[in-house]
């Protein structure tokens, strides 16, 4: 294997909702992983968000092999734990 680790991009852990799990155990064999750069603070993302959901959802229920990560661009770690309560999938910790 020539390529990075989900690991080495991203870092050991993820969090999926409170819990912290393995990044490389969580993404290993899906297909397709979205990167999410928003912030709480971003009035457009705050938009877009929803819609997200939405089809993150839809594309779970069929059950394909996808997998969005939230990137946060929040100044600090209030803001972003109240925009990602909202949101289904992973994302690196604060």
């Amino acid at each position: 294997q020539n390529g990075m680790t989900f690991s080495q991009l991203l870092g050991p852990k993820l969090l999926q909702g409170d819990i912290c799990v393995s990044t490389n155990q969580i993404l290993s064999g899906k297909d397709v992983i979205g990167l999410y750069f928003s912030a709480n603070w971003c009035h457009q993302c705050q938009g877009f968000t929803p819609s997200l959901i939405s089809a993150y959802n839809s594309v779970q229920d069929a059950g394909k092999s996808f997998e969005i990560v939230f990137i946060s661009s929040d100044k600090d770690a209030k803001s972003f734990k109240d925009y990602y309560r909202e949101m289904p999938w992973l994302a690196l910790g604060y």
